[in-house]
């Protein structure tokens, strides 16, 4: 299944399959740049009329939302998956069943496995970069410019020269 393929919104506007793994990344991006946390909640008086309300804010999980953002790109990059990709998250998720074995057996609060879990979609989320890295998602884009293809397209010509060259001395 090519990179390529379209989704087609309500607006008739096509998004490629890479521009929602690049939107999406960003997503990620800027969960991770704020303080991953529990969910809580927050009051604030306001002052209405003659008289004070409180109010009640809800704050979201945002420690969830990553590790939830990270499945998501998962399912998005699976199709392109290569070996050692597959190879790393068979041994991610043979991981993952062990500290959550470890977690029931002594009986860990959620909030615990939480933290837990996050910190293995960030190892996740590393393996997902190095994935689209190796795939070389974002080696070229229909929107670059014609001068930014044709140096991607000899940068690509000189690599090859060097492996040729490489070759050749080796006996």
């Amino acid at each position: 299944m090519p990179m390529e393929d379209e989704f087609i919104t309500l607006q008739k506007e096509k998004v490629t399959i890479k521009e929602v793994i690049i939107l999406h990344i960003k997503k990620i991006s800027d969960i991770s740049c704020k303080e991953l946390t529990p969910s809580f909640f927050s009051k604030k008086p306001i002052k209405i009329g003659d008289g004070v309300a409180i109010v009640e804010t809800y704050h979201p999980d945002t420690r969830l939302a990553y590790s939830n953002a990270v499945d998501f790109l998962l399912d998005l990059m699976m199709p392109k998956a290569d070996k050692t990709f597959k190879e790393a998250l068979n041994l991610m998720n043979d991981t993952e069943a062990e500290q959550f074995k470890e977690h029931k057996e002594n009986k860990g609060t959620q909030n615990d496995w939480v933290w837990t879990k996050l910190s293995l979609r960030r190892t996740l989320f590393g393996q997902l970069i190095l994935l689209i890295d190796r795939i070389r998602l974002f080696d070229a884009s229909p929107v670059m410019s014609d001068e930014d293809l044709e140096e991607l397209m000899a940068l690509e010509d000189e690599k090859e020269l060097e492996i040729d060259n490489d070759h050749e001395k080796t006996p």
